[in-house]
């Protein structure tokens, strides 16, 4: 977080606009993750191919 302001500065913003939000540790954790640049877009997909 020291290194992304920009990320702190939403986080903190979606804390104070959310209190549910702000007191359950997972949700921030996950939201972090999703809105950092380690984030792959790819996830949660599954590969799919069509076989004719």
């Amino acid at each position: 977080m020291k290194d992304h302001s920009e990320l702190r500065q939403q986080l903190e913003a979606k804390k104070k606009a959310e209190p549910d939000f702000a007191k359950n540790s997972s949700a921030i954790l996950n939201w972090v993750y999703k809105n950092s640049p380690y984030y792959e877009p790819a996830h949660m997909r599954y590969p799919i191919f069509s076989i004719e």
